[in-house]
């Protein structure tokens, strides 16, 4: 949790961990998370307001915005 806020996620708590923790799927794609490697927190970088759970993949493309 200490990281997220490092990259300025704001209102990191512990229900925000249980949900990342508890969420098996990219919130995108649907694709199952198979590492915690491949989960992502995603959040704003202006706000840092969470938005999903994301794989990387997703993470790294703005391709699922337009899905959402």
């Amino acid at each position: 949790m200490s990281t997220w806020r490092k990259y300025g996620v704001n209102n990191v708590n512990d229900e925000l961990y249980d949900y990342f923790m508890n969420c098996d799927k990219c919130e995108a794609c649907g694709k199952e998370f198979t590492d915690s490697f491949n989960k992502c927190l995603d959040h704003d970088h202006d706000t840092g307001d969470f938005r999903y759970v994301l794989c990387r993949s997703c993470n790294c493309n703005d391709n699922w915005k337009t899905k959402i």
